[in-house]
This record gives C-alpha cells, structure tokens and sequence, in this order.
C-alpha cells in the first residue's frame, strides 16, 4: 500500500467510544496514533479531558502532553506541527490515524485558517495603538470593535474568545474586507479516509451520563484541586473546559457536589450535540469540495459513517480494511 500523503480521520461526539475504536484499529492496521483534542495537549489535564494511556501503549501516540503551561497552541501552530509528524509517519510507511473532538483543530484538517501570524488579543490591540488606533486590551472591548466593524462575525464568536477576535480583527487590518467576507479554501493535509463515529442519541447520552461518574471516581476532583491557585486555574476559567469549571466552583463551595455532576453532564451532552451539528456542516462542505476536485484526489478520499449502536467497532472492521486497500491501491 501506498501511505504517502494519506491519513484515516477518526471523529465523532464526545463520548462515543473514539479511544476504544482507535486502539482495535491499531490493532489490525499499520497507524499511529495522531491527537486532535485541544484539552488532551496538556499535560496536567489528564481524566477530565478522557486522555488514554498512551504512554503504555504499543501504537506510537503523537501530540499528547506536549504542553506543560497553559498557553494557547493555535490552529495555525497545530496544523503546522501535524504537518511534521505526519512526514516522519509516512517515513516509516505507516498511516497517520488522527482522533479527536475539537471540531476547530478537524477543520484547519481541510480549511486552514487565513493567516498565519497568530496575534493574540493583546498583542493586536498593542499593534493597532502603535498604528495611533487604540484598542482595549481585553477581549470584551476587542469583541465591541469587531461588532461595529462586521456584526455578523461578531454573533459567531464568544466574547471572551480572544483568539477568534483577534484573527477577525486581522482579517480586517490587512485587507480591509469583513471577516464574515471570507469563504474558507479547500486545501486538505492530505487524501483521507474520514470516518465518523457515531451513536443513537439515548445511547450516546447515556454513556456521556456515565462516563462523568466514571471520571469523577477516578480522581477527577482531586486532578482539579491539584490546580486550584496555579497559574492554570485562570486559565481553565478562561477556556472554559467542560468540567474543570464546575469542579472548581465545587471547590469554592459555590454549588454542592450533586448539582456539579449533573452540570458536567448536561454541558457534555450539550456540546455532543454542537459536535453533531458541526459534522453535518464539515460533511456537506467535504462533498461538495470534492466534487470540484481531480479524479486522482477524489479517488484518494472517502467519507464513511458508522453507528456503534448496540455494538463495535469490530463489526466494521472488515468495511474499513477493504475501503482503506482500495484508497491506497
């Protein structure tokens, strides 16, 4: 088989079994194993972000714990060190088997972002007060400039989401067009095999419900209170990663430890639902890229869905070997 330029893309909610299907996928296929979730960069974000042990594994793991303070590692800085490891995989003619759930790290996958500077918040309000057009250094305000400049961009983005204002911001500095003007470009990694997982809903749910016990028994309270008065606590608070809030105001004796489970839960299902969302946006954007596309790439890239309902992922193993040998032939 040819592996070059090639990677299977493993997504799908939160909750649904992507670790387990990636670990019985390596056990039959030539891959590593290639992190795409943001909480799983961290080192000290262990059980709340459902990293696997991927020290003690026998597949080669890459791009997990490769952050030891709580700074912010960008698409653009994502997709460009993805692009390294993907070269020494192939290297080894092995494939490059990518898993994980932030949906914004699985785009850059296909549409990199527009620029490649990076500026945070602060230093773009820093660069504009140089330019004798002074901007707040906080997000908030940042937030209020990009609304008067292009309202629709703004709606799309959280205010306290510095990164995303400040690449709208820069869109808008160095060509004076509207963020909300730009259409992102088709330029995928590479071909791909691009398999979504997925549950019906009251099973997924269900899961969800008890893999947040699961988590809160294995220590995942005393993970955060480990953090409690460090420089990540801000941090955590900043991001806002699912749990790690809500233990934290746990912690602070703000809501009892009953009410904080069932928080983390419904905010889980809540953001399995945005994910399922996203993937029917991503799906249709990848069809109808692909259509536009020459037969060579086209014939190097598929799209599959497969439900785990009542079983897994064993039970499509043979599918995914036959639709792998036929990309690669």
């Amino acid at each position: 088989m040819d592996t070059h330029n090639f990677v299977i893309i493993l997504h799908g909610p939160t909750g649904v079994g992507k670790t387990e299907c990636a670990d019985y996928l390596a056990s039959v296929l030539p891959v590593e194993i290639v992190n795409s979730d943001m909480g799983q960069l961290y080192t000290p974000l262990t059980i709340g972000t459902a990293k696997p042990n991927w020290r003690a594994s026998a597949t080669p793991h890459h791009l997990f714990d490769i952050l030891d303070a709580p700074e912010l590692f960008s698409v653009t800085a994502y997709r460009a060190k993805l692009k390294q490891i993907l070269r020494t995989i192939w290297e080894q003619q092995r494939i490059p088997l990518i898993i994980g759930g932030s949906s914004y790290y699985v785009m850059a996958l296909f549409f990199p972002p527009y620029f490649a500077s990076g500026l945070s918040a602060k230093a773009l309000a820093s660069a504009e007060a140089s330019k004798g057009k002074p901007f707040a250094e906080n997000d908030e305000d940042l937030w209020e400039k990009l609304h008067e400049i292009d309202p629709e961009r703004a709606e799309q983005i959280d205010p306290a989401d510095g990164y995303r204002i400040a690449r709208a911001l820069e869109i808008w500095q160095s060509t004076g067009v509207k963020p909300s003007a730009y259409k992102p470009v088709y330029n995928p990694i590479a071909d791909y095999y691009f398999i979504w997982i997925t549950r019906d809903r009251d099973e997924l749910y269900q899961r969800i419900n008890a893999r947040v016990v699961e988590m809160l028994n294995a220590g995942w309270v005393e993970e955060v209170k480990a953090l409690r008065g460090t420089q990540w606590e801000p941090f955590l608070c900043k991001k806002k990663i699912i749990g790690y809030t809500e233990i934290l105001d746990h912690l602070a004796g703000e809501i009892p430890y009953d009410t904080m489970v069932s928080m983390i839960q419904k905010r889980t299902r809540n953001y399995a639902k945005r994910q399922i969302t996203f993937w029917r946006m991503l799906k249709e954007k990848l069809e109808n890229a692909l259509n536009t596309m020459d037969v060579a790439h086209k014939e190097r890239c598929a799209i599959d869905t497969v439900n785990l309902t009542g079983s897994g992922i064993e039970r499509y193993s043979e599918q995914l070997k036959q639709t792998i040998k036929k990309l690669l032939s």
